[in-house]
């Protein structure tokens, strides 16, 4: 945001208007330690989401760097957490404005500030498949644009349990046979 000031003297006297100053505002979970809890949802349907955004944000402090595979350089990252409910769930980001926004993410295991990379999305790969959590603990989301620059983008994140023999609908159910 740009602001300026000028000073009201009288009903009919007015300064003249400053030079514009800039200031921004961070995301409330700008930082691993404010990590945003997202629902899983207990099937493949993405009932429970959270609205994120990258706009505004810094590179966090107190995270190791990106390893490989992961891509991109996370100077706008934004931070989630959920439990795992499964050994293996879906986690993907839609409704990304502006579409042509490369957003990555990155999954940690550990405590904010001790934390160890687990898993990365492919470049431009909006979803992925979190495989070998441990059920009941607390894992990480780092969302985060893959340009060198801060950029401007909205999402929803979802972390789902796919579909299983035991968890999926019949066929036969569907079609009424």
């Amino acid at each position: 945001y740009v602001y300026f000031v000028r000073a009201i003297c009288s009903d009919t006297d007015n300064s003249n208007w400053s030079v514009g100053a800039n200031f921004s505002t961070k995301p409330a979970n700008d930082e691993c330690e404010d990590a945003e809890f997202v629902p899983v949802n207990s099937s493949a349907v993405c009932n429970q989401i959270v609205s994120g955004v990258v706009t505004g944000a810094s590179a966090s402090t107190n995270v190791p760097p990106l390893a490989a595979p992961c891509v991109g350089t996370a100077d706008d990252d934004v931070w989630y957490q959920f439990i795992a409910t499964n050994s293996y769930l879906n986690v993907s980001l839609q409704n990304i404005v502006p579409q042509a926004a490369n957003l990555n993410m990155a999954v940690y295991s550990g405590t904010c500030g001790s934390l160890t990379q687990f898993q990365c999305s492919a470049a431009n790969q909006d979803a992925m498949v979190l495989n070998g959590l441990t059920v009941g603990n607390v894992y990480y989301i780092r969302v985060y644009s893959n340009e060198s620059t801060p950029q401007t983008a909205n999402f929803n994140l979802c972390i789902s349990t796919p579909s299983t023999c035991s968890n999926s609908s019949s066929i036969c159910s569907t079609v009424g046979l």
